[in-house]
């Protein structure tokens, strides 16, 4: 009786259990409109920033997605061991990199959030996302974004038709007896080839020899046309123009991505040591750009170091605002190219196109007793600035380290 008794409360208590967990709803699924909310609630908000984007892809990625990025070491990638939404939140839309983001993904089925410090573009299963102009501005990858100061490109064309705007003027009044030139583009970005289209116009019609490195040909590249140059009996005077990425190592010192390598500012300076009697003009473009001066400011035969920003600071994409926002506007809209580079390149070319101004600078020069070029850039950079939207705004500061100053 006691046993059969027992069986009976037995099968209540089951029976109980059973409705108690059919009753329970199961949890569903995170959407992305709730993953969304929750990296705007714990990630973005509470951050100081002007502007913000933060980028997604329409649905979650499986397990085993990895994410990497530009010089993340092997075996430091995320790996996803469910499915997640992944986002990255970029605090400075519109600048060179190494700036400020953030890395974060969303499990699918619990909602946890896991956070990471970010450099460059994500790599997914290795490809890049958001990296090319056509991607990063089209508000269809964007799931969330807020500007105080409107940074997007009014018309895209403009980025891609990078061509456009590049002037073949013809002055040829900048004394070029011994003077050749590198240029280095350290990306294929649109910007960077619209950089490199207008220094190679500029020294072509001053008929200066260039020696053009890509991102293929890498930092060795770069270091390889020095010492071309240094060997070459013919040439006095070196420019060295490079545009890309910026950045700095684990140990702090800068660098310009090329390609896949880092050219730093230590192997810069070493490749530009003696002879002395070959004199070096520097002009970089990106993120970081200025922390190269103090490893070459130093050297006896660099007469002038020219930079978009400052020591740890950003150097913008052309960023062509729409009307309103808090700040000032670009001032030459129409431009094409880096944000700074392009109003360098524009006074480059109105300065070397008039007859009057090169006759006081080539005075100047001779009293400094250094390349006439060098004061022409002096001059192209001051007026540069004028028309860098991102310096006039305060988001970047180009420095400059220039003879006879």
């Amino acid at each position: 009786m006691r046993v059969k008794k027992n069986i009976v409360l037995a099968i209540l208590i089951f029976s109980a259990l059973f409705l108690i967990v059919a009753c329970i709803k199961p949890q569903e699924e995170y959407t992305l409109d709730q993953a969304k909310q929750k990296v705007i609630d714990e990630v973005i908000t509470g951050e100081a920033y002007l502007n913000v984007i933060m980028f997604g892809a329409t649905s979650a990625f499986g397990k085993d997605t990895t994410i990497s990025e530009l010089f993340r070491d092997t075996g430091d990638e995320i790996k996803l061991d469910e499915e997640a939404y992944i986002f990255w939140v970029d605090f400075h839309p519109g600048a060179m990199y190494v700036h400020y983001s953030v890395m974060v993904t969303v499990n699918k089925s619990n909602g946890v959030l896991k956070k990471y410090d970010w450099n460059f573009w994500p790599i997914i299963n290795g490809v890049p996302y958001w990296k090319d102009p056509d991607q990063y501005w089209d508000e269809t990858q964007w799931r969330y974004s807020f500007f105080v100061t409107p940074v997007k490109p009014i018309n895209l064309t403009l980025i891609s038709d990078h061509e456009k705007n590049t002037k073949n003027f013809d002055s040829g009044l900048v004394p070029n007896d011994g003077e050749a030139a590198i240029v280095v583009r350290g990306d294929n970005h649109d910007d960077f080839q619209a950089d490199e289209d207008h220094m190679n116009d500029f020294y072509n019609n001053q008929d200066i020899s260039v020696t053009s490195v890509g991102p293929t040909d890498g930092a060795t590249g770069v270091i390889n046309a020095i010492n071309t140059l240094k060997a070459s009996p013919t040439v006095n005077d070196i420019s060295i123009f490079v545009t890309g990425h910026g950045g700095k190592t684990s140990s702090g010192e800068p660098y310009i991505v090329v390609g896949t390598t880092r050219l730093t500012a230590g192997q810069l300076e070493t490749a530009m040591t003696p002879p002395p009697t070959k004199t070096f003009k520097v002009i970089i473009n990106g993120c970081n750009s200025g922390g190269f001066i103090p490893y070459l400011e130093d050297l006896p035969n660099v007469v002038c170091i020219h930079t978009a920003a400052a020591s740890g600071g950003y150097s913008y994409f052309d960023w062509d605002p729409r009307t309103g926002g808090d700040l000032q506007a670009d001032p030459n809209a129409s431009d094409t190219g880096s944000e700074w580079v392009s109003g360098f390149y524009e006074d480059l070319e109105s300065i070397t196109t008039n007859e009057a101004s090169m006759v006081e600078i080539t005075e100047e020069a001779s009293q400094s007793e250094v390349p006439v070029i060098s004061i022409v850039y002096k001059y192209a950079k001051d007026s540069a600035r004028a028309k860098d939207a991102a310096a006039i705004n305060g988001l970047s500061d180009p420095q400059n380290r220039s003879a006879g100053e």
